[in-house]
């Protein structure tokens, strides 16, 4: 679909822009890479990225944002992490839990996010 599409594109412009600042410090896995992994959440991040700064390693799970992608889904996607969080699954890697990177293809998504962003983590610590 034209959707996946954008989004496999949104995901490959990351893959761009990461290796091009990061250079060989940075590693990017994608979805059907991770999909031997159980523990990772469920359906899988756009991309797991690990970034070696120095002596500091981030990990990330990459979600790309475009605007055709309906905006409650957004909603429950970030709600899902929440809930993969409190469930522990990470902590058989003994590293700490990754970062939820969120791209988003236009300031409009990101206003909106901005917007909601308390009121999601506020509904879910209840």
């Amino acid at each position: 679909s034209d959707q996946f599409i954008e989004r496999r594109l949104g995901v490959l412009g990351t893959y761009c822009h990461t290796v091009a600042h990061y250079n060989e410090s940075a590693r990017f896995f994608t979805q059907s890479e991770l999909a031997r992994y159980k523990y990772f959440p469920k359906p899988r991040p756009d991309a797991y990225i690990r970034l070696k700064v120095g002596d500091h390693e981030g990990q990330f799970f990459l979600e790309v944002l475009n605007d055709k992608l309906p905006f409650f889904r957004v909603i429950g996607r970030l709600k899902q992490y929440i809930t993969y969080s409190e469930d522990g699954e990470w902590e058989v890697t003994n590293s700490e839990q990754p970062t939820v990177l969120l791209v988003c293809e236009s300031p409009a998504i990101l206003k909106r996010l901005l917007k909601v962003m308390p009121g999601i983590v506020e509904d879910e610590d209840a």
